[in-house]
């Protein structure tokens, strides 16, 4: 039995911020923002921000073989060569992006909405001699003919918003935290598509197509802490975690073709959770570049970025 049962996403993001005061208007200042203390918040004013991020994304989905392989029609057979076309599976990069808007108002306050999105798919073909079997592959075709070459398609979709409302406080001159609270609601869909073949039948083939949705809601809270060198220029790295509710439906549908090219069978099978909790993390770390303007500041940004989300996948394989 194979399960893919974690999420990773490592991002590379570059990204643009822009924020602009909503008010000229500065009330006087509050005790807690008095220059000099080593605690203190922002001084009280209003003001929008928007921010666009360029993410270049690699997941890390696939699981590595956990029992024997069992075919779809053959009884159950032991691993072999191909069967580890997915745990050494390479994902490739694509790029996604991350769109926010934020409200200030207050002594440090703000409210956030951001989205984050990527979609790609990847693939890869493995062949050999002998007998050889894929994840939810049968080890022989109609008519007898061993697979001796496996296509996997491995896809993602991905998405994540957040709406949070935040405080920013100053630790003495140079470090600042923002800590906030709010809800993240996440869908991570996979599907993975494998088809044997034998390289001297043609037409001949077992087909699989295994599709993974999860949809969850649930808290999220992050602490932003970044230490400012001065000339505008910041170290940041951010910490969040959260605890989605959700539910992960699977579907999958097995088809087999002869060498006339002939549908000689189909397997369907489907599941759902119901209630899932799935843990996030995630960890950001980047240089921060911030230019003051008259009417608020630019800044722009690069980092790494690690997400990760537990339980959000279950692909499993036709057992008979």
């Amino acid at each position: 039995m194979v399960s893919l049962k974690k999420a990773a996403l490592a991002v590379l993001a570059l990204g643009v911020t822009g924020v602009a005061s909503a008010a000229m208007y500065m009330p006087p200042a509050a005790a807690g923002c008095t220059v000099g203390n080593n605690v203190t918040v922002p001084c009280e004013k209003k003001g929008w921000s928007f921010s666009a991020d360029a993410l270049y994304v690699e997941t890390n989905n696939v699981g590595p073989v956990t029992s024997q392989v069992t075919g779809s029609n053959s009884g159950s057979v032991g691993t072999s060569a191909l069967n580890n076309d997915l745990s050494d599976f390479q994902n490739d990069g694509n790029w996604g992006f991350e769109l926010a808007a934020a409200y200030y108002f207050g002594t440090g306050n703000d409210l956030n909405l951001n989205w984050t999105h990527f979609v790609h798919g990847s693939d890869q073909t493995t062949t050999g001699s002998g007998d050889f079997d894929g994840y939810y592959l049968s080890d022989v075709l109609p008519g007898g003919s061993a697979i001796n070459s496996i296509y996997t398609y491995v896809g993602n979709n991905f998405n994540a918003v957040n709406l949070e409302f935040g405080q920013l406080v100053h630790f003495g001159e140079h470090v600042d935290v923002r800590f906030s609270a709010g809800l993240q609601w996440a869908q991570i869909d996979e599907s993975l598509v494998q088809t044997g073949t034998n390289t001297s039948v043609a037409n001949a083939s077992d087909s699989s197509s295994t599709t993974s949705d999860f949809d969850g809601i649930g808290p999220r809270f992050t602490i932003d802490p970044s230490y400012n060198f001065g000339n505008g220029v910041s170290l940041f790295g951010d910490l969040a975690a959260g605890l989605l509710v959700g539910s992960v439906d699977t579907s999958a549908t097995e088809t087999f073709t002869n060498s006339d090219g002939e549908e000689k069978g189909i397997t369907t099978a489907s599941s759902n959770t119901g209630n899932t909790v799935v843990p996030e993390a995630e960890v950001k770390l980047g240089i921060r570049y911030t230019k003051a303007l008259a009417q608020g500041d630019l800044s722009a940004e690069v980092g790494y970025q690690a997400v990760n989300y537990w339980n959000a996948q279950n692909l499993a394989q036709f057992d008979d």
